[in-house]
């Protein structure tokens, strides 16, 4: 039996081709391949090994804009529905956007169809507990030994049953936007000063979800902002921050020849400025790009959190990932009000470390979890439950 999960879930590139559930297996693990039947079978498996945590058979299931998604997504949920799950979806969305739904909706356990920053030939999945935290190590076993398990067995679905059973029982909206809104209010209060607005951006939004709306947001906050992403001839290519790498810079002259959309829309602003931000394809990571005497640098999470951190000097628990620079931990650690953990890599291992930390308070937690590739954890606030607290990576 081989693991099935990587470091953030499971992706492949998409096959078509019709197989039985033996050969999904295969074809993933030897050719990485993600076929139809392998989602299907996920999803037995899955709802047969529900999560401990969360109540109820309610799952939700999201995709980013992947060309063979939507097709994924109903096997997914004819597989949940083998095992007598409820399914909702919440249709074409971020990363973020699904763990906010699994909140929202009291579901069981979450589920979103991407391969993040992978090119769109591409697709794989990202599971979520009922606490929107990615799963751990040892569930995925647990569920790659189920899907073993089943491939063995006989279980045919007939085909009328097989119809009614990829389209869900329920559609949910998640209005991410009113979520920023809030978030943004309840991080503003850290601060001694207002945080600016006044800044004129260039947004990356790697012709995900968020290229459709972010920007649009940005500007009704007071930030004279321009999505780039839409001229990318598909999500992820040439574009966002997975064709970014931290520590990479280019002079004005190397920008025009970079291949990247959002290196060549930018212009001199002044030595320093903050130039523009790209995220990743299912929005839950970010860099962002400054001027330098010369040019273009990447600003990475680990200086993304450098500044916060100075500029807000509170008693911060930080958890950051074994890849982060040593400069980050040894600042946290000259501040004798500050904690500092080194993780695993991967965000969901900055949610482990800091979840016991979280508290039942009105005001923002002072956690925050942090990567060099952009992935920023800090909590949000529960949509229904006062005063409780959940970490989300979002890279809006």
């Amino acid at each position: 039996m081989t693991n099935l999960f990587g470091t953030d879930g499971i992706r492949g590139r998409v096959s078509l081709d019709a197989c039985d559930d033996e050969e999904a297996l295969e074809q993933i693990v030897d050719e990485r391949l993600l076929t139809p039947q392998l989602m299907k079978l996920l999803g037995e498996s899955l709802g047969r090994c529900l999560p401990e945590d969360g109540k109820g058979i309610q799952v939700v299931i999201g995709w980013d804009d992947r060309p063979h998604n939507e097709n994924l997504a109903a096997w997914l949920t004819l597989g949940f529905h083998a095992s007598n799950c409820e399914v909702v979806h919440i249709g074409c969305s971020s990363t973020p956007m699904l763990h906010y739904a699994v909140l929202e909706t009291g579901a069981r356990l979450g589920c979103m169809i991407t391969a993040s920053h992978n090119p769109v030939t591409d697709s794989g999945i990202k599971v979520f507990d009922a606490h929107g935290r990615k799963s751990m190590p040892a569930y995925e076993t647990l569920v790659s030994e189920t899907a073993y398990s089943l491939s063995q067995e006989d279980r045919e679905i007939d085909e009328v049953d097989r119809k009614a059973w990829m389209k869900p029982d329920a559609e949910h909206n998640v209005h991410h936007q009113k979520w920023l809104e809030r978030r943004l209010d309840l991080f503003q209060s850290l601060f001694e000063y207002e945080l600016s607005s006044a800044v004129e951006l260039r947004l990356d939004s790697s012709k995900g979800h968020a290229a459709s709306w972010l920007a649009n947001w940005m500007q009704s906050q007071g930030l004279d902002v321009e999505e780039v992403s839409g001229q990318a001839a598909a999500m992820n290519e040439g574009c966002g921050a997975g064709e970014l790498s931290p520590g990479q810079s280019w002079t004005w002259d190397e920008t025009a020849s970079s291949g990247h959309l959002l290196i060549q829309s930018l212009s001199p602003r002044g030595e320093g400025s903050i130039l523009g931000a790209a995220l990743d394809g299912d929005g839950d990571r970010c860099l962002l790009a400054r001027e330098t005497s010369n040019g273009v640098e990447v600003v990475d999470g680990d200086d993304i959190a450098d500044a916060i951190l100075r500029a807000c000097p509170k008693p911060w628990k930080v958890a950051a990932s074994i890849e982060s620079n040593l400069r980050l931990l040894s600042n946290v650690e000259e501040q004798s009000t500050m904690e500092g953990f080194e993780t695993a890599v991967g965000d969901r291992w900055l949610s482990h470390a800091l979840g016991s930390y979280l508290p039942e308070q009105e005001q923002q937690p002072l956690l925050f979890g942090i990567e060099d590739s952009g992935h920023i954890v800090l909590p949000s606030p529960h949509p229904s439950n006062a005063n409780q607290w959940s970490l989300v990576g979002d890279g809006s």
